[in-house]
C-alpha cells in the first residue's frame, strides 16, 4: 500500500508494447509524464490477458484503473479497492451505433449490458464525451467526463503546407474505421486532378491503392509513421485530415491534426462537440462534419474544403490558427492534472 506521501496505482490495460489504438497511446503518454510533472505516484501496468491471476496483486494497490475491454468485466467482482473503468471506446455496449446508425443489437451485447447493469455500481467510470456520459451515468457509481489530451509541444505546425491540395487519411481495415466511406466518396467525386492523398497507418492492400489511384491526382502511402515528430510533419504539410470513422469516442487523430494547424473533416460523432467549429465561406473554424457513413456528404465536404482553400485563402489561413488554438485547450499539461485529481477523488 502507499506511504503517507505516495499513491500506488495499478493500470490494467491491453498490451502497451504493441499499441493499436488511442487507449494504448493515452496510457503511454500518462506514464511518460508522471515523472516530468513530479507526481508522487508509483504505477505498475498489468496486461488484461493475465485475467483472474491478477486479483491478489491488484487488491494491494490504492486504486485500480482498467481500460474498457470485455475482459475487465470478469475482474470487477473480485477487486476490493477503488476501481475505475477508463472508457476509451465502449464497443462492448454499442449504444451509438444502435441508436444513430441502426446497427442491430447482438445477443452478446445484450449479455454484456446485463452483466454491467449488475456490476456497474461497484465501479467508477471516466468517459470522453457527453453521449457516453449519459449512457454510463445509468450504470456506474460515479462518472467523470474528462477528454483525452495532446502534447502540443510535439504536435505543432512544423512544416509549411504543400503547394497542391492534399488530404491525410488513416487506413483502417475494420468497419468501424470507415475507410470504405472514404473510398465511396472518392468514387462519387470522380477523377479529381486537384486532389492528392497521403495514407498513414497500416499499408493498404494493392487493390485498394489501385482504386484510389483512379480518382486522385497522386497518392502516397507512409505506413506506420516512425515517430510523433514525423507524424506532426505529415499533418502540418497537409491541408485537411479526413476521419471517416463510423464511431469514435474521442479521436486522437483529430486532436493531433488540429494541434499541427490542420483542419479536419470528420463524421459528426459524439466527440466533435469538443473541437469542431464549422468552417464556412464567411467564418473560419476548425473543420467540417458529415453524416456518419454518408459517402455523398463526405464527398461534398471534401470539395467544400478545397473551395475554401482555393478561393477563400484568408478564411482557410485563419482556420489553421483557430485549429491550433482549440488544441491547446486539450494540452497534456492542462488535462493530466484533472485526470489525477479524478483518481484521488476515487480513492477518497
Amino acid at each position: 500500500m502507499a506511504s503517507s506521501d505516495r499513491v500506488e496505482i495499478a493500470f490494467v490495460w491491453s498490451d502497451i508494447r504493441r499499441p493499436v489504438g488511442g487507449g494504448e497511446y493515452f496510457l503511454l503518454d500518462v506514464l511518460r509524464n508522471i515523472k516530468l510533472m513530479n507526481y508522487k505516484v508509483l504505477v505498475k501496468v498489468y496486461d488484461v490477458d493475465q485475467g483472474l491471476s491478477l486479483i491478489k496483486e491488484l487488491n494491494n494497490y490504492d486504486a485500480v484503473i482498467m481500460n474498457s475491454l470485455n475482459k475487465v468485466l470478469a475482474l470487477i467482482p473480485f477487486i476490493k479497492v477503488p476501481t475505475l473503468i477508463d472508457i476509451h471506446s465502449p464497443d462492448w455496449l454499442w449504444y451509438f451505433r444502435e441508436r444513430e446508425l441502426g446497427f442491430r443489437l447482438r445477443l452478446e451485447t445484450r449479455l454484456k449490458r446485463w452483466v454491467f447493469g449488475v456490476l456497474g455500481r461497484r465501479v467508477y467510470c471516466r468517459v470522453l464525451n457527453k453521449f457516453d456520459y449519459e449512457v454510463f451515468s445509468k450504470y456506474c457509481k460515479e462518472v467523470f467526463l474528462i477528454p483525452n489530451f495532446v502534447d502540443t509541444e510535439v504536435f505543432r505546425p512544423s512544416a509549411p503546407k504543400v503547394d497542391e491540395f492534399t488530404v491525410v487519411v488513416r487506413y483502417d481495415e475494420g468497419i468501424k474505421g470507415g475507410f470504405h466511406v472514404f473510398l465511396k466518396a472518392l468514387k462519387l467525386l470522380g477523377k479529381s486532378r486537384w486532389l492528392n492523398a497521403v495514407i498513414i497507418g497500416k499499408e493498404p492492400p494493392r487493390p485498394i491503392l489501385n482504386f484510389i489511384n483512379k480518382f486522385v491526382n497522386n497518392v502516397v502511402t507512409l505506413g506506420r509513421v516512425p515517430s510523433r515528430e514525423s507524424l506532426a510533419n505529415v499533418y502540418s504539410r497537409a491541408h485537411v485530415t479526413i476521419i471517416p470513422s463510423l464511431y469514435e469516442s474521442f479521436s486522437l487523430t483529430a486532436l493531433e491534426s488540429l494541434a499541427c494547424g490542420t483542419p479536419i473533416i470528420m463524421a459528426k460523432l459524439p466527440p466533435t462537440d469538443w473541437y469542431v467549429k464549422e468552417i464556412t465561406t464567411a467564418e473560419p473554424g476548425t473543420g467540417l462534419t458529415f453524416r456518419p457513413g454518408g459517402s455523398l456528404n463526405l464527398a461534398k465536404k471534401i470539395r467544400s474544403m478545397y473551395e475554401v482553400w482555393l478561393r477563400y485563402k484568408d478564411i482557410y489561413d485563419k482556420s489553421t490558427i483557430i485549429s491550433r488554438e482549440i488544441s491547446r485547450k486539450f494540452d497534456i499539461r492542462m488535462v493530466l492534472p484533472i485526470y489525477f485529481k479524478m483518481i484521488l477523488n476515487v480513492m477518497e
